[in-house]
């Protein structure tokens, strides 16, 4: 199976290592991984600040970067 892996700004910054388990473990069943270099902020912390007008544009921008993909996580 072929895993597109979004890896959130709060997560690549506090926890880099979450990341790099996660596609170890992914990797052990044969999955193949892809990381959308085009990805950016998705949004999230702006949303649920309540900047939702600011959130749309990069949730739009995280959709059409993983538009393509048979599963994301």
């Amino acid at each position: 199976m072929r895993i597109s892996l979004s890896i959130t700004c709060y997560n690549d910054t506090l926890y880099p290592e979450i990341g790099i388990a996660a596609v170890r473990m992914l990797r052990r069943p044969g999955h193949t991984i892809d990381f959308p270099y085009a990805q950016t902020c998705c949004g999230q912390v702006h949303y649920n600040t309540g900047f939702q007008s600011e959130a749309f544009p990069r949730v739009r921008r995280f959709v059409e970067t993983f538009r393509d993909s048979e599963v994301v996580l």
